[in-house]
């Protein structure tokens, strides 16, 4: 997703320089299908999750708490030094 969403954002500034739009117009509408496309997985993804575990996984990706399942262990401890790297990293 992350590369569709940067790839996108190339193609659309370079349609905008005036040298051989076509191509990067052509670029961008296949990036464009292919993060559609991508999305829906991701979604799917979280759907059969969800129905199979039996857990509130789509909760956790706003709060960032996942809740334990009863014979589980849960997460010990976080890593908020590595969550500050992965957010400035990207």
């Amino acid at each position: 997703m992350f590369i569709c969403a940067v790839g996108l954002a190339a193609t659309g500034i370079l349609m905008t320089d005036g040298s051989d739009i076509h191509l990067f117009e052509e670029i961008h509408e296949i990036l464009a299908n292919k993060f559609l496309i991508t999305v829906l997985m991701h979604v799917a993804g979280i759907i059969f999750h969800i129905i199979k575990h039996k857990d509130s996984l789509w909760s956790s990706m706003f709060d960032g708490k996942k809740k334990v399942l009863p014979g589980q262990a849960g997460i010990a401890s976080s890593k908020i030094s590595a969550g500050i790297l992965l957010i400035l990293l990207t």
